[in-house]
């Protein structure tokens, strides 16, 4: 298993898979996952007396909440970084599991929210469907309140992009290297063609959150892929 091979650690975001692997292994770390959805003190205790070593905290948590959970959790947090955003709760929305049976809590979440929905007669609208969380500009805040980790979700992306997206934060926490207007650019049509939103950290909720993804097909971008395939395969 993944203990055998040398894994550092353990995701998980069930309670009760929690208790069975911390039985089963008692050495190995055990990570809460930001859909178990912790977004207080409290369940941050729960975690720790559950042997957690880290806990990701849930998504749509304001900077001055991690700030505070900084201050007092007892294990080392985590903040999701860069990922799809949730306009309900990451891991607690039921949409996906009563129209297709594909549970979020299960990690099955089928995205219906970005489906096109009427909004009066045509079936022509996106009114759920979220831009990407990017918290690349606060980085620097995030060390400095204390967080342990920034959790790249790089789920279903090309390796090219999962590629220089590390590359990109790695380079902008070790090396405070912003990152060129050209890579930006790149991840912004890979990623969230609309463009990145940080407004549930910032706390500016509202319709700038919101965008439509439509997959690149540029030529533009196929030649970026290229090159980025030959820097990550030499």
């Amino acid at each position: 298993g993944a203990d055998d091979v040398g894994a550092d650690a353990i995701i998980v975001h069930d309670i009760g898979l929690a208790r069975v692997l911390r039985r089963l292994l008692p050495d190995t770390p055990l990570h809460g996952d930001a859909h178990m959805g912790i977004n207080d003190l409290g369940g941050l205790h729960a975690a720790s007396e559950l042997g957690l070593s880290r806990v990701v905290l849930a998504s749509e948590l304001p900077r001055e909440s991690i700030r505070r959970l900084c201050e007092r959790s007892p294990v080392p947090l985590g903040v999701v970084a860069q990922g799809e955003s949730c306009v309900s709760e990451s891991g607690l929305c039921y949409l996906s599991s009563v129209a297709s049976g594909r549970s979020a809590g299960r990690g099955l979440c089928d995205r219906r929210c970005q489906g096109d929905y009427s909004l009066g007669g045509r079936k022509d609208d996106h009114p759920l469907q979220m831009k990407d969380l990017c918290l690349l500009e606060h980085v620097s805040e995030l060390e400095a309140m204390g967080v342990d980790a920034c959790i790249l979700e790089g789920r279903g992306n090309r390796p090219e992009i999962t590629g220089l997206l590390t590359n990109v934060y790695y380079n902008a926490i070790r090396n405070r290297k912003q990152p060129t207007a050209e890579q930006l650019a790149l991840l912004q049509e890979a990623l969230s063609s609309e463009g990145f939103t940080d407004g549930y950290y910032t706390d500016r909720k509202g319709p700038d959150m919101f965008g439509v993804h439509t997959p690149p097909d540029s030529r533009a971008y196929v030649r970026a892929l290229s090159a980025l395939r030959r820097d990550y395969t030499q």
